[in-house]
């Protein structure tokens, strides 16, 4: 938009798609900032490419003759059409306008201010509203200042137009290119509506609009912008596109509004700078047909930070289209004990590209961001079907003093394409680290994304990655590149490599409908982090997983396969199905696929086998695989703590003193290699045991074969429903439980 002649201009080129050749496309220039794109299908492009270059030029706010800015100009003919207000006569260069009830509403044959005058409304309080309808056929530019004490409402289907030189100073102001009836409005029924058949102007700010504190400014109509100052402290700001726009106060004295239809052409960009600290500041848009390809373009900077205890809140929503942010978006709390705020970039498809920076970080805790839809796509809020950040995009949500990192969510239905970076730390004084998820429910793509979701002086957070297919090698999405379009196929399947988990200093979650294969080693250098794969179907280990104390979590709902050493300095593993409470199909290990928990435990529950070939270090062992068979056989088992057993025919072979729990159905034998042996609980399959000392608890078996080379007592009833057979190698044996009952022969 040009300064001295914002006449909207238009260039348009037409190309045939090369991909899918029912759609061509068409990019119009409406100011000189501004480019927009459209689709059409090609059975409809002559009528519908019509329809936009009506709207863009006959709709324009200013496609006739511009009014100059030294122009003395005034509004005139006004006419008092509801409530009670006397319009002064014009004074020079000032006009003033005495409103005497809390409504009322004036018809103008004509509503602008030329350079150097002003407009004055003088109301009964901030409560006080005036409504400004336009019935003339010009549209309002205003070069010079309109104040007032109270709410004041411009409304020319023409177009409005704030230029550089304008000064706005109202308790509240709403400019729009739609329309209301004086019925509605003294009701208090806040909605403007385009007139059917009638070509809808642009709302456009190049000037500096405040509204007092807790007050608001919006912008409505098919096309608004801002690209100069909108100020709102501590009360609302909104760019609302479309051709029905309803406003309402909520419950905490802020300001509401909703687009409720969608317009041809539909756009609501800024350029500009929007304030609202303690506030809102909405971006909304509605375009019907798809036509337009950006219905929210979020170019400049918009700030809702926190003041005392109050957090900003910003959204940006577009339905029907794209939002696309390459500006600043912040919503901090810098204070002492402050909290960041929450930011939501929402649409059809999301993207921030280019430099795009969003900041919710706060002094005692990190805000929320939502790109493209909340946690898995829940949680009420819209979601985007394609979500893209590129690689200088930036989000945080940092406790920067004394605090938890806060929770950043990148997600679409189809894929996400995630290559800037992400910031949830925890305070550098205290407080745990925050909560990442970056995924696609059909694709997930990371060239060259990083999460730092570390803290300084607590416990790490956590870093969500959830595609179809997920592969964990060297050099994972060197191939992808850069994504500053959302023309990337991020595909089902998404190799990540193991620096990048390492690099999040977080704990990491992968979740993958399908399988997760680790190709390469993974360490995970930050202490107590952990690791979470989560597979709809299997996990494969084919290279080693190495902690410092931190968990690691192989949940599949068929098969787990450990092909390569783990080691967890300390930390526990877990074998389950994929939503961690129920049984994996099945857990397998080679030889080479040990694990050494450091004195973590080792927990597996299977609906399938078990069967370890690769030695076990863990200090406590529950194995459950109903009635599966168990083996664990690894002569170099060192197993501490108890071993609970839960399944069909069971072996387990171990070098220390073993305290063995059974629930067996199967044949079941227990091999503490010279080292003592206590066993308890049940088996209905023959039981035989190999050890040093042998300590029976309260014990049921269907036969039992003891061998001991140390004395064998007992501690509780023996139950034997057929032989037992007790070898004690010139060793005690006393199994005196006047309860005991062995049925076959001793």
């Amino acid at each position: 938009m040009s300064t001295t002649s914002p006449i909207a201009t238009a260039a348009v080129t037409l190309k045939q798609s090369v991909t899918n050749r029912l759609f061509r496309f068409v990019r119009v220039r409406q100011s000189r900032k501004m480019w927009v794109t459209y689709r059409f299908r090609n059975r409809d492009i002559v009528p519908k490419l019509l329809s936009v270059l009506l709207s863009v030029f006959a709709g324009s706010a200013f496609a006739g003759p511009p009014v100059s800015p030294n122009a003395a100009t005034l509004p005139t003919g006004g006419v008092v059409v509801g409530g009670s207000a006397v319009i002064g006569q014009s004074s020079g260069n000032a006009l003033t306008v005495t409103q005497n009830s809390a409504k009322t509403a004036i018809n103008w044959q004509s509503f602008s201010i030329g350079t150097g005058q002003s407009v004055t409304f003088a109301q009964p309080g901030a409560s006080s509203v005036a409504l400004n309808r336009v019935v003339g056929n010009d549209a309002s530019a205003i070069y010079g200042s309109l104040k007032s004490n109270g709410q004041v409402y411009l409304l020319n289907t023409n177009g409005v137009y704030f230029s550089p030189s304008a000064v706005v100073d109202t308790g509240a102001l709403v400019a729009s290119t739609l329309a209301m009836s004086s019925a509605d409005f003294m009701a208090g029924k806040m909605a403007f509506s385009a007139v059917p058949g009638m070509a809808t102007g642009s709302v456009v700010n190049q000037g500096k609009i405040n509204a007092a504190q807790g007050g608001y400014v919006i912008l409505a109509g098919p096309r608004v912008s801002n690209e100069g100052h909108i100020s709102a402290p501590g009360g609302t700001v909104g760019l609302a596109a479309g051709s029905r726009v309803l406003i309402d106060t909520v419950g905490d004295g802020l300001l509401k509004f909703s687009v409720d239809a969608g317009a041809l052409g539909a756009l609501a960009s800024n350029s500009g700078t929007i304030s609202a600290d303690a506030g809102r500041v909405s971006l909304a848009a509605n375009s019907l047909d798809g036509a337009l390809s950006t219905v929210v373009n979020q170019a400049g900077i918009i700030r809702a930070n926190t003041v005392g205890t109050k957090g900003g809140f910003i959204t940006l929503s577009a339905t029907g289209g794209d939002t696309v942010v390459t500006g600043t978006i912040n919503a901090t709390g810098a204070g002492a004990g402050q909290t960041g705020g929450t930011v939501q970039v929402l649409g059809d498809r999301v993207g921030l590209f280019g430099s795009a920076a969003i900041d919710a970080s706060g002094a005692a805790g990190g805000g929320t961001v939502l790109v493209g839809g909340d946690l898995h796509g829940q949680g009420g809020v819209q979601t985007a079907g394609q979500t893209a950040v590129g690689s200088h995009a930036s989000i945080k949500a940092n406790a920067l003093d004394a605090g938890n990192g806060g929770k950043v969510v990148v997600w679409a239905d189809g894929s996400t394409s995630f290559n800037g970076s992400i910031e949830a730390r925890g305070g550098a004084t205290g407080g745990d680290g925050g909560f990442v998820e970056t995924s696609g429910k059909n694709g997930l793509s990371i060239a060259s994304g990083k999460v730092d979701a570390s803290a300084a002086a607590g416990r790490p957070g956590t870093w969500l990655l959830d595609p179809t297919d997920i592969v964990v090698a060297n050099g994972g999405g060197a191939t992808i590149g850069d994504v500053d379009t959302f023309a990337v196929n991020a595909g089902t399947t998404q190799t990540i490599d193991p620096g990048v988990l390492d690099a999040a200093l977080a704990n990491v979650v992968l979740q993958a409908t399908n399988d997760i294969t680790f190709t390469d080693a993974v360490t995970l250098t930050t202490p107590g982090a952990s690791l979470k794969a989560q597979a709809g179907h299997d996990i494969i280990v084919n290279a080693g997983i190495t902690t410092s104390n931190g968990n690691l979590n192989l949940w599949a709902d068929n098969a787990v396969s450990l092909n390569a050493p783990v080691s967890l300095g300390g930390g526990s593993l877990r074998v389950a199905s994929s939503t961690g409470a129920g049984d994996a199909g099945s857990f397998t290990s080679v030889l080479n696929g040990s694990i050494d928990t450091g004195g973590g435990s080792l927990n597996i529950a299977t609906s399938g086998a078990t069967s370890l070939v690769g030695a076990i270090a863990a200090n406590g062992l529950t194995v459950t695989a109903t009635g599966q068979n168990i083996t664990l056989t690894n002569a170099a088992n060192a197993v501490t703590g108890t071993a609970n057993l839960t399944g069909a025919a069971t072996q387990l072979t171990n070098t220390k003193d073993t305290t063995a729990v059974l629930a067996t159905s199967g044949a079941t034998t227990l091999t503490a290699m010279g080292k003592a042996l206590n066993v308890s609980g049940t088996t209905t399959g023959a039981l035989t045991t190999s050890a040093a000392a042998t300590t029976l608890g309260t014990l049921s078996v269907g036969s039992a074969n003891l061998t001991a080379s140390g004395a064998v007592t007992q501690t509780g009833v023996l139950t034997d429903a057929g032989a037992l057979t007790v070898s004690a190698a010139g060793q005690n044996i006393t199994l005196t439980n006047a309860a005991n009952a062995v049925t076959g022969t001793a």
